[in-house]
């Protein structure tokens, strides 16, 4: 198990490197508050942790975030 977490963890930041190579920083950024929503998912469906209302307002607002960063860029990319 051990081994899985840190393959799993060590290809995730070779994949954020990667972005962050490839890409704005302001672009990438925004999307490693995911992990988040994400560690809040993981603790409910591992450990049965609860999720409370800032929770859920939280994963919401950094999924909002995100697709206005991208739909400003795709805008930006379109008008150039």
């Amino acid at each position: 198990m051990l081994i899985g977490i840190g393959l799993t963890t060590t290809i995730g930041q070779l994949l954020l490197t990667h972005g962050y190579r490839n890409a704005p920083a302001s672009s990438v950024g925004i999307f490693t508050y995911t992990s988040v929503p994400f560690g809040t998912f993981l603790g409910w469906l591992f450990w049965n942790e609860l999720l409370d209302k800032n929770s859920y307002l939280g994963g919401i607002l950094i999924v909002l975030a995100g697709v206005i960063v991208l739909r400003t860029k795709i805008i930006q990319h379109q008008s150039d």
